[in-house]
């Protein structure tokens, strides 16, 4: 089985602002997070992984996928919906995709 990892580093312009996953559980909706988690993570189709900077501006999020896992994350409805919600936060907020690798 193949393992694709996708590594992303996004940038806040302050510590105020804050990430996507964030917003999504400080409204009381959790619905995305939880989505990922038993469709992928918990069918052992993903690892996710995050870390910040010392100053809290920077995160680098770790998504190592199987190959069944990669093609969820990239046809699946859901996550789809997932990810264009949190390009839309983004922009409003101004937290910037700095880098994305996928090997």
């Amino acid at each position: 089985m193949n393992t694709i990892t996708i590594t992303s580093v996004s940038v806040r312009p302050s510590t105020d602002v804050v990430w996507f996953f964030e917003h999504e559980i400080s409204a009381g909706n959790s619905f995305y997070q939880n989505y990922i988690k038993e469709t992928l993570i918990d069918a052992n189709l993903l690892k996710q992984s995050r870390s910040y900077s010392d100053n809290g501006l920077v995160m680098t999020t770790v998504n190592e996928l199987t190959d069944e896992g990669f093609n969820i994350w990239f046809n699946d409805p859901v996550i789809i919906t997932a990810r264009d919600e949190m390009l839309v936060y983004n922009t409003q907020n101004n937290i910037i995709l700095n880098s994305i690798e996928i090997t």
